[in-house]
């Protein structure tokens, strides 16, 4: 299959953990611009919060460096299976690929990436005060890490928050839901079907759907996927108990078909005025308080840490989307060059320029101490607060996750849709989780 040809690769399932790939090794030494001129790279991205105000300077870059490139927008399942099988097979189609931290375990232990330390270690002074690496946020960089390599470059780092409408809760008498039970409290008593519903959350299946909202009650219900062993314990009396109250709360006071549900669907809920809480991912003030948002002004948030649960308090999401070298991209200094560039410090201010606040979705330390004005949007500063508090491991990362997150997720969703309940679907998904293990060579 020939890259420039850009044929499509069709849906292919892959046991990314199987797959060994020779990672080739370049020249020490950065080249010279000069040298650079004429190359042609190909890229493989989703569009995130600041990626087309970002992707507006391409040619601002192919002027300068004299690189070309070609972008592939993707929706995110499409550019997960594309990208896979690129890497996987070694098609070479993409130089560059933009990836979830999720992914950053299964591609480096599938030697499937370039590691970008050695660009980093022998590239120009002139490029890296241009790029200011330890102007990244630490966790974002570490968190795209594996084996003391750095795999992928953070375009943006986000955490969760529990939105809630202050002035319905003012209207109700309600304060700021400061524990589940405050949550369940504001659900009942703010319903009003079909106009209104108390809440509403992810419930379309998915290691990234779903289960990435679920993970924080989880957490707050003192449960794990996995003991010490790497043993599954998601039947567990904590862990079924989070279940129930995701999926009850749900089930009572939000909308009908919610199980299919995914980040989107939330969105419109929110921003339309259909719901009274949600809770999600920090990009989402950049959406509800939008010019569009209907509901744009009235609302408040909390940080999972200062919600009450049954094990202490609830557990901040964690998530990059990040940029990361093929292992077999025939370009790599002009690959590297690119995103470097892109997810770089100048990019940053070149986009808090443009008027673009990295609202929930941050990456660097300077966009909030060189912007205080920022740190006073759309909770910015809290959203670095709640990136600290975020377990590196919220949702395990290991190279079984796709397939452990989607058999967790289609569970999850089971649940919701009133199909089994919160005991038998997670014991019946235990028992997968274990054979998904198990057939990996995980308990040798």
């Amino acid at each position: 299959m020939s890259r420039k040809s850009w044929k499509k690769c069709g849906v292919i399932a892959l046991a990314i953990a199987l797959v060994v790939i020779c990672i080739p090794s370049f020249a020490l030494g950065a080249p010279s611009a000069a040298s650079l001129r004429g190359k042609t790279i190909y890229l493989a991205m989703i569009s995130v919060p600041g990626i087309p105000e970002a992707l507006a300077h391409v040619g601002e870059f192919e002027k300068e460096t004299g690189i070309k490139v070609n972008i592939e927008m993707l929706p995110e399942k499409t550019l997960r299976e594309k990208t896979t099988a690129d890497l996987a097979f070694g098609t070479g189609i993409y130089d560059a690929i933009m990836f979830g931290l999720m992914y950053v375990t299964p591609y480096a232990e599938g030697n499937m990436l370039t590691p970008l330390s050695q660009f980093v270690d022998n590239e120009d002074a002139y490029y890296l005060n241009r790029i200011k690496l330890d102007d990244y946020i630490p966790k974002a960089l570490k968190v795209n890490s594996y084996g003391g390599k750095l795999y992928g470059l953070p375009f943006y780092a986000e955490s969760s928050f529990h939105f809630y409408r202050k002035d319905l809760f003012a209207q109700a008498g309600l304060t700021e839901p400061g524990s589940v039970e405050d949550i369940w409290q504001a659900a009942e008593k703010l319903t009003q079907k079909p106009n209104l519903y108390g809440i509403i959350m992810r419930g379309l299946r998915g290691g990234g759907l779903n289960v990435y909202t679920w993970t924080s009650w989880l957490w707050g219900y003192g449960g794990k996927f996995f003991d010490e062993n790497m043993k599954p314990i998601l039947d567990s009396p904590e862990a079924i108990a989070s279940v129930k109250s995701y999926t009850d709360i749900l089930k009572q006071y939000g909308p009908s078909g919610v199980a299919g549900f995914d980040w989107s669907v939330v969105r419109t809920y929110a921003t339309e005025g259909k719901t009274a809480q949600f809770y999600d991912a920090t990009p989402f003030v950049s959406m509800i308080e939008a010019s569009s948002s209907q509901t744009r002004g009235k609302w408040d948030i909390v940080v999972p840490t200062e919600i009450k649960s049954p094990a202490g308090h609830f557990a901040p999401t964690i998530y990059t989307w990040s940029l990361g070298m093929s292992a077999h991209t025939s370009e790599p200094w002009a690959t590297w060059r690119f995103i470097s560039w892109l997810t770089g410090y100048e990019m940053s201010e070149t986009l808090i320029d443009d008027g673009f606040m990295f609202a929930g979705a941050l990456s660097r330390k300077s966009q909030l101490d060189e912007h205080p004005e920022t740190a006073k949007t759309y909770w910015a500063a809290k959203t670095l607060d709640a990136l600290a508090k975020a377990p590196l491991d919220f949702r395990p990362r290991i190279k079984e996750w796709p397939a452990v997150g989607d058999a967790v997720g289609a569970a999850l969703s089971e649940v919701i849709a009133g199909q089994s309940t919160a005991s038998e679907a997670f014991k019946s998904v235990n028992q997968q989780v274990y054979r998904i293990m198990e057939r990996a060579g995980a308990y040798k």
